[in-house]
């Protein structure tokens, strides 16, 4: 039987308030909300796939990122950790591709591609 987890509400996440010290608010799941005086994000707690080392990803700030889209990225997430795939690196890695579609040199495409490779070895 699977252990019962204490689920934050909407209500709890909108009163949460910074307090002296940051702190985290538990959904379950491995997802947090981290709670500070610059304000509150959402973020992912897993162990890295390369090193077997935990590590926070975060998800965005609420209010832009609500409740539900939290817990929507957290389960994407866990089905990425469940591929072997590092989220961190899957998101990098989506945002260099994307900046060279956007940039179609022969030139952007080299440096592409170098950075993956840089950003592979550095994050493993």
């Amino acid at each position: 039987m699977g252990r019962s987890t204490n689920k934050l509400t909407a209500k709890a996440v909108l009163n949460a308030k910074a307090e002296a010290k940051p702190y985290r608010l538990s959904d379950g799941g491995n997802l947090y909300l981290y709670v500070r005086t610059a304000g509150k994000t959402w973020e992912f707690r897993y162990i890295r796939p390369s090193t077997s080392k935990p590590t926070y990803f975060g998800l965005g700030s609420y209010p832009d990122v609500s409740l539900a889209e939290a817990r929507d990225k957290a389960l994407e997430a866990r089905k990425h950790l469940a591929e072997g795939i590092d989220p961190q690196l899957l998101k990098v890695e989506n945002k260099l591709k994307a900046a060279t579609e956007n940039a179609q040199t022969l030139k952007h495409k080299l440096t592409y591609d170098l950075l993956i490779r840089l950003n592979r070895m550095i994050l493993q």
